[in-house]
């Protein structure tokens, strides 16, 4: 399902219909992007602890509610807290459904997949991109 290519391939073939995840992205798509690190964690921080995990889709609809669509974003690092126990790019995928936009991942892509941290930390994520309905740009 899930797929990766490179940014000369993703340019010519103009790829849509899928999450699109840009690992060491273009400068241009950077400047582009849009921060949403802190309106994210601020949304959490209201929410009740015990209702954080289950109320995170909300969460992340109601952020990206007020960009427009076809936006990259970046800065997603809260959503990794290992307390959530999430599946960071289920939900990503998800929302992405009923709102489409683009995400420059933090972390690394090798070899079909891609990682968040280091290994040993508590909040060390590694998802099999043939997993997921997305798109790996590096």
């Amino acid at each position: 399902m899930g797929e990766a290519v490179n940014m000369r391939q993703f340019l010519s073939d103009s790829v849509r219909g899928h999450l699109t995840i840009y690992i060491k992205p273009l400068q241009s798509i950077q400047n582009a992007s849009v921060s949403i690190g802190k309106v994210l964690a601020t949304a959490i921080i209201k929410t009740k602890p015990e209702r954080r995990s289950k109320e995170m889709k909300k969460i992340l609809e109601s952020t990206l509610s007020v960009l427009p669509d076809n936006i990259t974003v970046k800065d997603i690092d809260v959503l990794f807290n290992p307390v959530y126990e999430l599946d960071i790019l289920r939900l990503l995928e998800t929302v992405y459904r009923e709102k489409p936009y683009s995400i420059i991942w933090s972390g690394e892509y090798k070899d079909g997949k891609l990682t968040y941290s280091e290994y040993g930390y508590a909040d060390y994520k590694e998802y099999a991109i043939s997993n997921y309905d997305i798109l790996c740009v590096y």
